[in-house]
């Protein structure tokens, strides 16, 4: 398995990943790499971390990357951080994965 399989994980019904998230860049991306310190996937957003903005727009950006809708995406937990676990209900673990590997791939 590929060391960023590291961030995700399945816990009742749900996918978790845990992310880092830097806000503030020009253009937001996802994902922009992997930080094998934080056993996270990292993610930029245009957004500054105010008035729950940032945490809007990861929620719009994750869910255009994987082509979900995004009330099916939620913070569970970092709301305040830039160290996030967002979960994905009814999620398909496999195209998750091979999306994400897609673009980690030379990870």
């Amino acid at each position: 398995m590929p060391p960023w399989t590291k961030a995700l994980t399945s816990s009742k019904g749900k996918l978790l990943l845990n992310i880092h998230v830097v806000p503030g860049a020009k253009k937001a991306v996802f994902p922009v790499g992997y930080n094998p310190w934080r056993n996270s996937l990292e993610m930029k957003v245009q957004a500054e971390a105010q008035h729950n903005k940032a945490n809007n727009e990861i929620i719009a950006v994750i869910a255009s990357f994987f082509d979900i809708k995004q009330n099916h995406i939620s913070i569970n937990s970092g709301i305040n951080s830039r160290e996030k676990t967002i979960a994905i209900v009814d999620a398909d673990e496999d195209i998750i994965k091979n999306k994400l590997g897609e673009v980690l791939h030379e990870l």
